[in-house]
């Protein structure tokens, strides 16, 4: 391993966070002093999510002697940043003035953007992770001369993917009782993800299994972590419609 390696590392993920967090936290000033709530409200989510996930990377980092988090939420900080949709660039334009022209990578819908970057955070996590995990000697389970790491790997690939899995199948309940066609909508939508989801749990489990590889694990822990609702756009969320302090209003029944 190389010695210089870890600092780096750290240096790296704090300085991307707190850049992170500081540009979010003058666009949504920006949009206040605008008077744009709508605005304020959605960076304001995305401020919060950008605050907390350092956070946790954090404690995972101190708290297990691991660089992966470090490396993964360097990645993941410079994926929050406001310019990869057409919102984004939005932002930009009307509260910094930034003459931004063409369309961005993740177009104009939420849709394609989440889509697009769920795709990048897999991505993103699992090379974050096979890179944090070659600065130590625990590439591969056999090789491994920390075993704690593997048991805290299937630990929080366990109860993090779990859990998604639960939110997932409580709202696809909840949604299929609701008994009106956005509800069918919303079912049939969380039905694709539950079964994307499982997919993914299996196949990482598997290159877990058979090819003794701990990154997958590491990577589909973080993955299921960040669609949480809690980190994922919360008021935009099915979570909150159906669970949510409006749900008796929108399910008077």
């Amino acid at each position: 391993p190389v010695s210089w390696a870890p600092l780096v590392t750290e240096v790296l993920f704090t300085v991307t966070s707190l850049v992170t967090i500081a540009v979010l936290l003058a666009l949504m000033m920006k949009a206040r002093s605008a008077g744009a709530d709508e605005d304020a409200a959605a960076l304001k989510t995305r401020f919060i999510k950008a605050v907390l996930k350092p956070c946790i990377l954090w404690v995972m980092h101190v708290g297990m002697g691991a660089m992966f988090p470090m490396v993964s939420g360097a990645l993941i900080a410079l994926l929050q940043l406001p310019c990869w949709s057409d919102k984004d660039h939005v932002y930009l334009k009307e509260y910094w003035g930034m003459p931004i022209e063409g369309a961005s990578c993740c177009g104009n819908g939420d849709e394609a953007r989440s889509h697009f970057l769920g795709i990048i955070f897999d991505l993103v996590l699992l090379i974050g992770a096979v890179l944090a995990l070659n600065m130590g000697t625990c590439v591969k389970v056999t090789k491994c001369d920390k075993p704690y790491l593997i048991t805290y790997a299937l630990i929080f690939f366990g109860t993090f993917n779990g859990v998604v899995l639960l939110v997932q199948f409580l709202i696809f309940c909840k949604a299929k009782k609701a008994g009106t066609d956005e509800g069918a909508g919303d079912a049939k939508k969380v039905g694709r993800k539950m079964a994307i989801h499982i997919v993914k749990f299996a196949l990482f489990f598997a290159a877990y299994g058979f090819l003794g590889l701990l990154a997958p694990l590491i990577a589909s822990s973080l993955t299921a972590l960040i669609n949480l609702p809690v980190f994922s756009n919360y008021d935009q969320s099915l979570w909150k419609r159906y669970f949510g302090a409006d749900a008796r209003e929108y399910h008077p029944f």
